[in-house]
């Protein structure tokens, strides 16, 4: 979705340097680091203790309307 957005023109802008981000529990070649890394540099998402991502965590609906109001607010 971030890089739709940016793709579309609409300017984001990171929180977080890309390169200061290590996820303790997600391998650099998993299909879903990057992806992870963006949405914490954007600061969609948090690392819980010891910087983990959690992948296998699942999202409440809190969390998801929570992380869609943050959208809108980069978006704007």
């Amino acid at each position: 979705l971030i890089n739709f957005l940016k793709g579309k023109g609409i300017k984001l802008i990171q929180q977080i340097p890309p390169d200061r981000i290590q996820i303790s529990d997600l391998p650099t070649d998993n299909l879903y680091y990057l992806p992870a890394v963006q949405m914490i540099a954007y600061q969609l998402m948090e690392l819980a203790a010891q910087k983990r991502f959690q992948p296998d965590r699942p999202v409440s609906g809190d969390e998801a309307l929570r992380l869609a109001d943050l959208l809108l607010n980069l978006i704007k």
